[in-house]
């Protein structure tokens, strides 16, 4: 982290937040303009009295400017976002038919054959123990 002059901690988290999002120097963050506070505008939990919060319907502005959300990587667009939205559909399609097959075609039979087994050597023993 490069060595900075004493300056306001905001100013720190906003610097050290450009520099692991975008390419933005300091001296480009420093020249953006900053947003100032509406003074007209009251907000309902400062205000003294209830009515005065009730009767607050002021809308703020909208933003002065437009965010940019910046990516350490580009977003997959085009031809390979659609490729890339059909392999994964087919991948997941196949997972689910080779999970179904193998519920159904190996666990569930093997489940049920174990239980038959079982029943069957119980009621052997119940018989055994009747005939004593």
């Amino acid at each position: 982290m490069p060595i900075l002059p004493k300056t306001n901690p905001i100013v720190l988290a906003k610097i050290n937040l450009a520099s692991t999002f975008s390419t933005s120097t300091i001296a480009d963050l420093r020249k953006q303009k900053r947003r100032r506070r509406n003074p007209n505008h009251k907000s309902p939990l400062r205000s003294s009295s209830t009515s005065e919060a009730d009767t607050n319907t002021e809308i703020l502005p909208p933003f002065s400017r437009s965010i940019t959300v910046t990516m350490p990587i580009a977003p997959i667009t085009g031809r390979l976002k659609k490729g890339l939205v059909l392999d994964l559909s087919v991948a997941l399609g196949g997972g689910v038919v080779c999970g179904l097959g193998w519920w159904y075609g190996y666990h569930l039979p093997a489940v049920r054959q174990r239980d038959a087994y079982y029943f069957k050597l119980e009621q052997e023993r119940a018989a055994a123990r009747a005939g004593q």
